[in-house]
């Protein structure tokens, strides 16, 4: 690993353990100004960039990055932050349709159990939001599905298509926790560990990319 990166993950990791140090404490200005900090220190340990593969993953990474201040904001940005990250989903599932084109349709079928089940539970709390809500689930299916397409698709057995499915499906699993949060149960006590999913799986999806 460069130097540079090493320190753009261990200034990622210092924001936080800040974040969650501000959130238990209820010093909401400093929670907001480290939320997004992990994140913008992945794009940090991206650059430069020097392919369109690692520009999809930044992109997605700046769009998080924004989604994150949208949610922490106020409960009335909720849209544009789900707007933000739908974005950044969609810059995935680019990036990994440049990874390989191969249909790979039974892997849709742990997708699709997961996204109904999903459905299923949040379905009746939705009122007005569950049209954007289909739509963004629609699109996180479909990066789950073309992060799990590339694994043996280039042939040779390595890390980083295993790196880009976990990373999809941490990803996922933290949204499904915070839709639990907003529509369900906001009392639900899930910041802390949809964070660390969050923070994760952002981490492998990074790591996943070719930065030659």
């Amino acid at each position: 690993m460069r130097p540079r990166g090493s320190i753009s993950l261990r200034l990622g990791l210092a924001a936080a353990v800040a974040y969650f140090v501000a959130h238990s404490f209820g010093w909401d200005a400093l929670a907001l100004l480290m939320k997004p900090m992990p994140v913008l220190c992945l794009l940090a340990f991206l650059l430069p960039v020097r392919n369109r593969d690692a520009a999809l993953i930044a992109v997605g990474l700046v769009l998080s990055a924004l989604g994150d201040v949208l949610l922490a904001a106020s409960p009335a940005l909720f849209l544009p932050g789900l707007v933000a990250f739908l974005l950044a989903h969609v810059a995935y599932v680019v990036a990994y349709l440049g990874r390989t084109g191969r249909m790979q349709l039974p892997r849709l079928m742990p997708v699709a159990l997961f996204s109904a089940a999903a459905f299923h539970l949040l379905e009746p709390h939705l009122g007005a939001m569950r049209g954007p809500v289909i739509a963004y689930m629609v699109v996180i299916s479909m990066m789950l599905w073309r992060a799990m397409a590339t694994i043996g698709a280039d042939g040779t057995g390595g890390l980083r298509p295993w790196l880009a499915t976990i990373g999809a499906w941490m990803f996922a699993v933290s949204d499904l926790m915070v839709a639990w949060s907003r529509f369900v149960d906001p009392e639900a006590g899930l910041q802390v560990p949809l964070m660390l999913l969050y923070w994760a799986g952002q981490t492998a999806i990074a790591s996943s990319t070719r930065r030659d």
